[in-house]
């Protein structure tokens, strides 16, 4: 804490060795008072709490002794930063303006001189350019009016004494349901985890694209047993030039019956014809319109000339038969 005063001329000490008495105490206490003698006009106390109220004295004295009692005055201790307003409180009653409402600081430390308002609109990483209003020390409430009613804002204010700005405190508008709606959605795009969710989800896509193209082109082609490799079993059917015939089992003939090297496949194929189960070149069908009866009467008969032909046939076919 500084004490100062204004120093007496020589024609007013009315004797040499002009000193001043200094006394001091804190004010509304019942503490002794401290003291000290100066010959010039400033005194500093120091070790004392930030802006406390004194009671202070300043008393003349010479050779000749004490001039009369003086006054006693109040003084504060030195000023510091003040701490943040409380109850700072922002309020949207509509779209287009937004309302601040503050108390003074609890502890102002010094002579408060005013407060500072820094507000800056936002939309979700989009920061606006930060604007400052200054306002006086008995002022607690401020309006904005709203340039972009899409964007939020974010205000900080604090108040100030003859030392500065003291600590801030921060508040943000309210945001409506459809801006906290467009805000998430436009942050969760822009995240790491989501680009690299997408990511991950189109690579398993193409590779299944790949899988089922692969398994596409193999669908045709199908694994055939070699003759070297795999022995036969007794139900393989065995041409006798050592081939497989995969032949409808209607096609077969019946059993201990070879069919010639010249042709004979042929001729079933012929006698398959709708023809030659027709008479005079026209089919015969059942009052249905099917011709189920007639294909049966002529696959008997087929079968019986085959057994027939079969007792004639040539010597080489019969030993190859016999083995």
């Amino acid at each position: 804490m500084e004490i100062t005063w204004t120093p007496m001329n020589a024609t007013s000490a009315f004797g040499p060795n002009l000193r001043y008495i200094v006394k001091w105490r804190r004010r509304e206490t019942r503490e002794t008072w401290n003291n000290a003698t100066v010959w010039g006009s400033r005194y500093v106390v120091g070790q004392t709490p930030v802006y406390v109220p004194y009671e202070i004295r300043v008393q003349a004295e010479n050779d000749f002794g004490k001039g009369p009692e003086p006054d006693t005055v109040i003084g504060y201790s030195g000023e510091d930063l003040p701490s943040a307003p409380r109850r700072f409180r922002v309020r949207q009653p509509n779209p287009q303006t937004i309302n601040l409402e503050w108390d003074h600081p609890e502890h102002p430390n010094g002579i408060l001189t005013g407060y500072s308002l820094r507000y800056v609109p936002f939309n979700g990483t989009k920061v606006g350019k930060q604007m400052v209003e200054n306002f006086s020390p008995n002022q607690t409430k401020f309006t904005v009016q709203r340039a972009d009613p899409v964007s939020r804002y974010r205000f900080t204010l604090s108040a100030r004494t003859q030392v500065g700005s003291g600590e801030a405190v921060t508040e943000e508008s309210p945001a409506s349901p459809n801006e906290a709606y467009t805000n998430n959605r436009a942050y969760v795009t822009t995240q790491g985890w989501f680009i690299g969710l997408m990511c991950a989800i189109a690579l398993l896509v193409l590779i299944l694209l790949i899988v089922c193209f692969i398994k596409r082109s193999r669908g045709g082609k199908y694994p055939v047993r070699e003759k070297k490799d795999v022995p036969l079993g007794p139900e393989d059917p065995k041409e006798e030039d050592g081939s497989f015939d995969y032949s409808d089992e209607d096609n077969k003939p019946l059993q201990g019956s070879q069919t010639s090297l010249d042709g004979t496949i042929k001729q079933q194929e012929s006698d398959d014809s709708l023809v030659d189960y027709g008479e005079g070149g026209e089919g015969q069908f059942n009052e249905d319109g099917s011709f189920i009866g007639q294909y049966t009467v002529k696959k008997d008969k087929e079968e019986t000339e085959g057994n027939e032909s079969s007792e004639a046939t040539s010597p080489v076919n019969a030993i190859y038969s016999l083995a």
